[in-house]
């Protein structure tokens, strides 16, 4: 049983998300898969740590850096 505290391939984990707004928030109905947060069904596929390094280019902070003290 691997531990919790195990991120060894945690980075390495596909992620879908927006094109637009780059939120992970996807919803699928219809078969139609769409962004849930902006409404854009234009939607990417990428690591972890590959979409991390694009929102922090974006938005310049990590994602989990929201609801820390300042944000």
């Amino acid at each position: 049983m691997s531990s919790m505290n195990d991120n060894s391939n945690y980075n390495d984990e596909r992620v879908f998300w927006c094109k637009r707004c780059l939120s992970l928030k996807i919803k699928s109905e219809d078969g139609l898969d769409y962004c849930d947060k902006c409404g854009c069904a234009d939607i990417g596929e990428s690591s972890f740590e590959e979409w991390e390094n694009m929102y922090v280019k974006r938005y310049g902070r990590k994602f989990t850096d929201y609801g820390r003290k300042g944000y």
